[in-house]
Formats: C-alpha cells, structure tokens, sequence
C-alpha cells in the first residue's frame, strides 16, 4: 500500500513543479539612470568616476556626468548613453597617449555633453557592430 501513495505523492510533486515552471517568464530589466559625481562629498553622484558607472551599467542604460574633471582612459564596450551636465564644464581628461574614450565591440552608443582633452585621440572607435 505505501508504493502506490509514493508513486502518487511523487507524480503529483513532479506535475506540480512543471506547472510552475511553466508560468514563469523571464523579466527584462528597466533601463537605470546611474550618476557620476567627481565630489564625493556632494551626495549627488551613484559613483565619483565614469569607468566605475560603465562597468556597473547594464545596456540601455544611462550614464549622467555632472560638471566636474574625470581622468583616465574610459572604454565603453556595451550600448549606453553617457550625458554630460555642461560639455563646457563636465571634461574627460585623457592619460595624454592614446584615446581618452575607446568605443568597441558594441552598437548604439550616445556620447555627448563633454570637453575630452589630453590624449592623442579623443575618441577612438573599433569593431563596431553593425544591427538592422
């Protein structure tokens, strides 16, 4: 008498997980607006430098700069809009060889809104990807 209660235990068990998984639909994620504010005491920014909000961003989503000086060499390799407050007062400041901002690898990249100084190419481009 127990194997036969196992087995229907067992089934109903069985059928009910596959019920569940059935019902379950994967949820994209809404694109995130993420800050960038080089004074850490300001209480404005999610991070102090750009390279840190790139890294944390998923694509789609949107980098906003406020004014300030972000050095470093920056490299963008996933579809994001990176906006700067004022393309006067909000400046990348480059290594001073190479490119200040690389963008590979990816597509639908908006970059505006920035001063880019002290490299030999302010922004450099490669291996773009093509959609239709």
């Amino acid at each position: 008498m127990r194997k036969p209660v196992s087995g229907i235990v067992l089934t109903v068990l069985v059928l009910g997980i596959l019920t569940l998984s059935c019902r379950i639909q994967s949820a994209r994620a809404e694109p995130r607006t993420w800050t960038v504010d080089d004074d850490p005491y300001s209480g404005l920014g999610d991070f102090w430098t750009i390279i840190d909000a790139i890294d944390a961003a998923s694509p789609g989503d949107t980098i906003y700069v406020y004014n300030g000086t972000y050095y470093g060499s920056h490299s963008i390799s996933k579809s994001l809009t990176i906006i700067g407050e004022n393309k006067h007062a909000t400046i990348i400041t480059g290594p001073g060889y190479g490119s200040a901002v690389t963008i590979s690898d990816t597509h639908d990249v908006i970059l505006a809104g920035f001063t880019i100084r002290n490299a030999e190419t302010g922004i450099s481009i490669t291996n773009l990807l093509i959609t239709q």
